[in-house]
């Protein structure tokens, strides 16, 4: 073993387990050279009394303490610990190892393979004077570590193949560091490993799909979940999305038809809106769409928003022409949305309604 405070440790018995701190970089070369050596692997995830409970630290204690009774494993190496702790917290983590460098082990070899708490690991090192004389302890050159993860506790999505923090364990024991999907119900409000949240459907999709413009508020879990369902199908590519229901620059040619629509594609054309707005040649369509957050109020807006400027905007009849163009096909009882709207100010109404009084002006 390269190890010199390990090799120290298993040449004399101590009765005590070893802590071997180690970052992300060491951890699998580490277990390997350990495993080699003739250390048998003990995970902690083999403590969950079921896939989506914590592992029980006291049947941990007591199995440590039955291992000289076998001697075919009479050396063990505990993986998984260090991260389940700091999925714990900093404060539970302080107090398990606390207890465990005092576990009585007999005879036997015990490895406690530290990943994630190297903080708390070295803390409580450094202040039992005890612990560093009998060297029953070695601290990596190079602990730092990025471990993460991503908890998704919404259904009905493949990321997650097993469910529960057994299988979270498992992919850290395993040596993975990052890109691990879980799904847990456990409360994780004290963890030191970050981790994302995926509640909803549409958290995968923005997760999935880069430079999203589109927001949650903008549409409902069945559309979410319709769109999810497509989206897998096609590697997350929204444009292939919009490509298979024919939406591109054209639906401006029925924009009535699409605003008026209450179907699922007439909601998807509203995303393909926003997706692109910032592509339109049309500058009062791009102003509507973002103003609108919701598909339920495109109509209304394309109707009404012109009434926010004045007639004194230096832009107010280049997005007066660009609207009348987009609204050529509304028949007379939109339009009545929209005069009706009009009427709150009369010193500008006019002005809304027809462009005559610049002609004449001119």
């Amino acid at each position: 073993m390269g190890c010199m405070e390990l090799n120290n440790y298993l040449s004399s018995v101590k009765g005590l387990p070893f802590f071997y701190v180690v970052g992300d970089a060491e951890y699998k070369s580490v277990l390997e050279e350990l495993m080699s050596s003739g250390f048998k692997v003990m995970k902690l995830s083999e403590f969950c009394s079921s896939n989506d409970k914590f592992p029980n630290i006291d049947c941990l204690v007591d199995k440590l303490r039955e291992i000289d009774m076998d001697y075919r494993d009479s050396k063990v190496v505990v993986i998984g610990l260090g991260e389940f702790l700091a999925i714990k917290g900093g404060i539970f983590s302080f107090e398990v190892l606390s207890r465990l460098k005092n576990t009585t082990i007999g005879n036997a070899k015990v490895v406690l393979l530290l990943r994630g708490i190297s903080a708390q690991a070295i803390d409580l090192i450094k202040e039992d004077h005890r612990m560093c004389e009998q060297q029953r302890a070695h601290i990596s050159s190079n602990c730092s570590s990025n471990l993460s993860f991503t908890n998704v506790t919404v259904r009905g999505t493949d990321l997650v193949s097993q469910p529960g923090v057994k299988y979270l364990l498992n992919e850290f024991e395993d040596g993975k560091c990052t890109d691990i999907y879980a799904s847990t119900t456990l409360l994780l409000a004290d963890s030191l490993i970050p981790f994302n949240l995926l509640s909803s459907v549409y958290d995968i999709i923005k997760l999935k799909i880069i430079g999203l413009k589109i927001t949650a508020e903008m549409g409902s879990e069945q559309q979410w979940q319709k769109l999810y369902s497509e989206l897998s199908k096609c590697e997350f590519d929204l444009e292939a999305v919009f490509r298979g229901y024919n939406i591109d620059s054209s639906v401006f040619d029925v924009l009535y038809e699409t605003v008026s629509g209450q179907e699922y594609s007439n909601w998807l054309v509203f995303l393909y809106f926003k997706q692109n707005v910032g592509t339109f040649s049309n500058d009062y369509m791009s102003e509507v769409i973002k103003a609108t957050s919701r598909f339920e109020d495109l109509k209304f807006n394309l109707l009404t928003l012109i009434i926010k400027h004045k007639h004194t905007d230096t832009d107010f009849m280049k997005l007066y022409s660009e609207r009348k163009k987009l609204l050529k096909d509304f028949p007379e009882e939109d339009i009545a949305i929209f005069v009706k709207k009009n009427e709150i100010d009369f010193r500008e109404s006019i002005y809304h309604l027809t462009a005559c009084w610049r002609e004449s002006a001119l």
